[in-house]
This record gives C-alpha cells, sequence and structure tokens, in this order.
C-alpha cells in the first residue's frame, strides 16, 4: 500500500486534466457489475447514478497494486478505481466502521491519529478548548 499525497501524484494529475478537458462536471464514474455486487452483498445505501468522477477524484486516496483507493468519510465507504484506458471504472466498494476510515485518512493525510480528539470527529466533544487531543477536521 501506497499513502499518496495528492499534490505529487501523476495519475491524479491527468485524471484532473483529462477531465477538465473532455468530460463535463455532471459525468457519473463507471461502475463494474462486481462493483454493483458488492454494493448489494455489502448492503451499501448509495446510488451509483448519483456518484460523480470530479467529486471521487477530490477525495483523499491511497494506493495498493495499481488501484487507488477514494476514502469517503461521510458516506463510510472506500471507492475502488481503476483506469481502464481512457475510461474510469469502480471496480469495487467496501464499507469502513467509522474509526478504520479516520483512522485512514489520517494517514492519508499525515495525521497522527493518537493525538485527534475522535469525540470530536463524531461531532460529541464537551471538553471543547480544555480537551487535550487536537480537534481536526477530516
Amino acid at each position: 500500500m501506497t499513502v499518496t499525497d495528492k499534490t505529487s501524484h501523476s495519475f491524479h494529475d491527468e485524471t484532473k486534466a483529462h477531465f477538465n478537458n473532455v468530460w463535463n462536471s455532471t459525468h457519473n464514474i463507471e461502475w463494474s457489475q462486481h462493483a454493483i455486487e458488492r454494493k448489494k452483498q455489502r448492503e451499501i445505501d448509495l446510488d451509483p447514478t448519483r456518484v460523480d468522477l470530479k467529486w471521487v477524484l477530490s477525495l483523499p486516496y491511497y494506493t495498493n497494486n495499481g488501484c487507488y483507493h477514494y476514502c469517503d468519510s461521510k458516506a463510510g465507504v472506500t471507492y475502488y478505481v481503476r483506469k481502464d484506458a481512457d475510461m474510469y471504472k469502480l471496480v469495487t466498494i467496501i464499507k469502513r466502521n467509522p474509526i478504520a476510515m479516520a483512522r485512514r485518512v489520517c494517514e492519508i493525510k499525515g495525521i497522527n491519529f493518537n493525538e485527534i480528539c475522535r469525540d470530536n470527529l463524531f461531532g460529541n466533544c464537551k471538553r471543547g478548548c480544555n480537551c487535550k487531543y487536537k480537534h481536526v477536521d477530516i
């Protein structure tokens, strides 16, 4: 697994340039049959027609074996995306528990997970400025 800063990755830069030059902002990402089956099997309540390529590419990501894993912390899912010729295909989708997702996003963004307030991540820290942990938005 490779954690990559978005600003330094050529695939992401190429994808953004290609998308901005050729595709309009309402283009939906193509879902593989496998991804649709996994979505149903894992009971992920998400409408594939509403998942926009531009939005997916804006999410924090890491790579593993040439596959880009885009982490959607709001929906609690990770999209696995591959480039196939000139198309970008969502090859599968997994559901993550909130703590595992927060840990992964912190790793991607270079934030020490052990230093952040998990209560704040989920909107229920009652300590405010007296909290000994960092309050960050991921």
